[in-house]
């Protein structure tokens, strides 16, 4: 409690490891809750985590369209925190991992909420999407290496595949770093050029955090 309360005032470190598949990572408290990030980004922030809290809250999702839950880059777990608490929703999860000291992380300080159940796939999310064949209310995409999304997540071979475990009406949410112009130009050049040959109504949600979270629906 002591720490939590300290924490409002200093982030305070927790555990840092090293990883195969990112620069060192660490787990911190910060304003009363575990952070995972990097020196240079956060990939999770319990229910603060900026650029998906603000996105569901513009997208407002309910527990009758956001049933099944693929989460592709899964960090300590913010999606089902932020869809549990902000949103009165419990969900069945796939959380996949290709980083097996991330899962370990989010299993040691995920404090997953009781009404969320998560089946952990430790592997590559572009071999998960090309070869399941499970469907989904909803998938979210927040795969990065410190900073940089890998660049075969950004061919539109991967959301042809993507798209295929969508249910009818089921949306693909997309986190690109928006923190520089040059980032900006970059995310939207590939809305248009990529993003929308796949999901033609796509849009974007400036999250005001330095990301834009792209929403693409499958027709039904």
């Amino acid at each position: 409690m002591i720490l939590k309360l300290l924490s409002y005032i200093i982030e305070i470190p927790i555990e840092t490891r090293n990883s195969d598949h990112s620069p060192k990572l660490r787990v911190t408290l910060k304003r009363g809750r575990y952070a995972l990030g990097t020196n240079n980004v956060y990939y999770s922030h319990e229910d603060q985590y900026s650029s998906f809290k603000q996105a569901f809250a513009q997208l407002q999702p309910t527990q009758r369209d956001t049933n099944r839950v693929l989460v592709l880059g899964y960090g300590l777990g913010s999606i089902p925190h932020i869809l549990h608490k902000h949103h009165n929703i419990g969900a069945h999860y796939t959380a996949v991992d290709i980083d097996p000291v991330v899962v370990g992380m989010a299993q040691r300080y995920g404090n997953l909420p009781n009404d969320s159940v998560v089946h952990w796939i430790n592997s590559d999310a572009l071999s998960y999407v090309t070869y399941s064949n499970e469907q989904y209310d909803l998938i979210c995409m927040d795969v990065f290496v410190d900073d940089t999304i890998p660049e075969a997540f950004l061919r539109m071979e991967f959301l042809i595949e993507a798209v295929k475990l969508l249910k009818p009406g089921g949306k693909f949410l997309f986190s690109h770093l928006t923190s520089t112009p040059a980032r900006q130009a970059k995310a939207k050049n590939y809305l248009e050029d990529v993003f929308k040959s796949v999901f033609p109504n796509a849009t974007y949600i400036d999250t005001e955090a330095g990301n834009w979270v792209l929403v693409g629906e499958k027709n039904v």
